[in-house]
Parts: C-alpha cells; structure tokens; sequence
C-alpha cells in the first residue's frame, strides 16, 4: 500500500486534476462564439487533426474552425501578418513565438508495391514549396545518388498522387501518410534524413477559446501512432 506522505501526494494529484477539469468545465458550459483560424501543412492534417476538430466542435460548439491547409514557409507569413490564430509547422526547431510538439524522424516514401525507389536516376517528387525538399536533395548527393524531379508541381495533391502511381518518391514526417503511400523499406539503399519538429504557434494567449484549441492540438501530438506498412520489394 501507499505511504502516509504517498497518499498525501495522490489526495494533492487528484484536487490538481479534479481543479483542471473545473477549469475546462466552465469554459465549455460558457457560449463562446466566433471563430479561429488555424492554418495546418497538408502532410500533417492526418491522422491527428480531424479528432482534434471533431473534439473540440463538441467542447465548443458555437465556435467555428477555418482550417486553412498551406506549406509551412506561407504559414509563418500569415501568422506573422495576423491572417491566421494558431498554426502547425514542420521546423527543425521553432521560430519566434513556437513551441516544439514532438519530434519525429523524417522516411521516404513511395508507393505501396512500388519499386521507383530503385530507379536511378532516382525519380524525386515534391512540391516546390516542400520545407522537405531542399535538405532531402542534398542528402541524395551526398549519397553519391543521380536523381532527377519526376514531379515539381505547386499542389501537393498531385505529388501524393504522381507518388501513389509509383511515379517518383517523396518524403513525408514518419508516422504520417497518404493514401496508397507507405515508408519505404530500402534497408539503407537511400540515405538518412534526420528528423524534424511539429511545432506549434498561438497569436493571443490571453484568448481562452484559442488556448484550448492549443491544448487540444498539445495532447493530440504527446503520443505516437503506429506506422503504416513498409514498401517492400
């Protein structure tokens, strides 16, 4: 059993949550109205982001969410003009008024069954605003590695895609996808990339609606997921 000064600390432990759930009570029991914007980079919307809405328009009903998908350079320049409440990047490490989420290794991606992967010249599909592609080159040259652009598109819906028809490969934060897309496994055929931060910027902190949203997105990226399969050969 506990201790006498153990349960002393389990008694503070539950006033300590009992306390935090008052707080989070009466901030959704209150009608808060109006709306947020917040501004997410499309590889990162899954599989976090839509239990994060779904969740917090049960919490807050009356409040509504803008979700604006763009690549994390054109997101810093909105936050900074004030077109956009809270954002999500994907940073080596955060910027002015950023926090680091969680931090996650980086993996090639390409199609499930695929074998573009193999290829050289090795077929390289980004968008060009990717904050990925840059880096990723780089580490394909010092790999000794040909490569060429299959795609180079501004809509990162067509890279998924031009990807998921094993046109090319791409990269993507470990742990997140898309459809037809899987890491794959080259046991060591291609470089390493490091890894990167989800990171986590809020406009007004002294705004309750939007401190919520920020701890929603806080829990939503304190755990990991499983990943999806391996593109073997």
């Amino acid at each position: 059993g506990l201790t006498s000064a153990g349960q002393q600390l389990l008694g503070y432990g539950q006033k300590m949550l009992a306390l935090n759930d008052e707080v989070y009570a009466r901030l959704t029991t209150e009608d808060f109205e109006g709306e947020i914007r917040f501004g997410v980079p499309h590889d990162i919307i899954y599989p976090r982001i839509p239990p994060v809405l779904r969740d917090f328009a049960k919490a807050f009903p009356r409040v509504k969410v803008r979700l604006i998908s763009a690549p994390t350079r054109r997101l810093r320049v909105m936050f900074e003009r004030g077109e956009v409440d809270l954002i999500l990047t994907t940073e080596e490490a955060p910027g002015e008024q950023g926090e680091s989420l969680i931090e996650l290794p980086l993996v090639w991606m390409g199609a499930v069954g695929g074998n573009s992967w193999r290829e050289r010249p090795l077929p390289l599909a980004f968008c060009s605003n990717c904050i990925f592609r840059d880096g990723s080159i780089r580490a394909v040259e010092r790999a000794g590695i040909d490569w060429h652009l299959s795609i180079d598109s501004e809509l990162d819906n067509a890279v998924s895609a031009a990807v998921s028809a094993d046109l090319g490969i791409t990269v993507f934060i470990e742990g997140e996808s898309a459809p037809m897309i899987a890491p794959i496994d080259h046991g060591g055929a291609l470089p390493d990339l490091g890894t990167t931060r989800i990171n986590l910027y809020v406009q007004r902190v002294d705004n309750p609606v939007e401190t919520a949203f920020a701890d929603f997105l806080r829990r939503a990226h304190a755990h990991g997921r499983a990943l999806p399969e391996l593109v073997t050969a």
